[in-house]
């Protein structure tokens, strides 16, 4: 029973697996076969409505396991990247008040550890997505970054008399 579900096991690192440049032939893979699982759950029940084929359950849930091992993923990864969105706008709007209160911009942030001269923090639901904040011209102003890849990413600005901007991901 194990050998015929491994390949579907094969896949659950995806929940956690950030799809990426490092990962992206590993998503690929999943992809893949997912949409070949999906084929075959058709071709089953093609066969059952149109020649009254009995379904073979195994192959059905096999199949059926793979696909929802790659949804649930899917569905992780755009959880976590919202709630990582989502701690990022309330950092900068905890950020942004101590701004326009004290005229300038925190050194440092609480739950932020200092990583060569940036503040880092991760968020995330299942997979977690590295959340940068940084100050700018000698603590006016300040962003915040939500790293998904290597040139993608949300970002927040703020600072002492502005309002906060979005930038939405790549």
């Amino acid at each position: 029973m194990i050998k015929k579900l491994l390949p579907s096991l094969i896949l659950l690192p995806l929940l956690v697996v950030p799809p990426n440049a490092g990962t992206s032939l590993y998503w690929l893979l999943g992809l893949l076969m997912a949409a070949l699982s999906f084929l075959k759950i058709i071709i089953l029940l093609f066969n059952r409505v149109i020649f009254i084929k009995k379904i073979n359950k195994n192959i059905f849930l096999e199949n059926s396991l793979v696909v929802l091992i790659v949804f649930s993923a899917i569905a992780s990864v755009e959880f976590s990247k919202k709630r990582a969105e989502n701690f990022a706008k309330f950092t900068a709007f905890l950020a942004q008040d101590i701004c326009n209160k004290e005229s300038e911009c925190p050194a440092s942030l609480s739950g932020y550890h200092d990583d060569y001269g940036y503040q880092v923090a991760f968020s995330g639901y299942l997979t977690e997505y590295k959340v940068v904040y940084y100050r700018l011209n000698e603590g006016k102003n300040f962003s915040l970054r939500v790293e998904y890849d290597i040139d993608c990413s949300f970002q927040v600005h703020g600072g002492v008399g502005l309002s906060q901007s979005y930038s939405e991901p790549c």
